[in-house]
């Protein structure tokens, strides 16, 4: 099982991807283990994904 992380509105995102990095992420001790990380983004109706993102999931 991988992890995961939320977020809402696309806000943050890079910041969110950031934690994952596999040398100076938050979570690097993490990455080192689990196959998949995966980042899922929670959006409302009104504001559309521009560009679709590795590891990101919309909602």
């Amino acid at each position: 099982m991988g992890n995961r992380e939320f977020l809402r509105e696309g806000l943050d995102m890079e910041e969110h991807n950031r934690r994952f990095d596999k040398i100076i992420g938050e979570y690097k001790e993490i990455v080192k283990v689990t196959k998949e990380t995966t980042i899922i983004d929670i959006r409302s109706e009104s504001k559309e994904v521009r560009k679709l993102k590795k590891g990101f999931v919309h909602v």
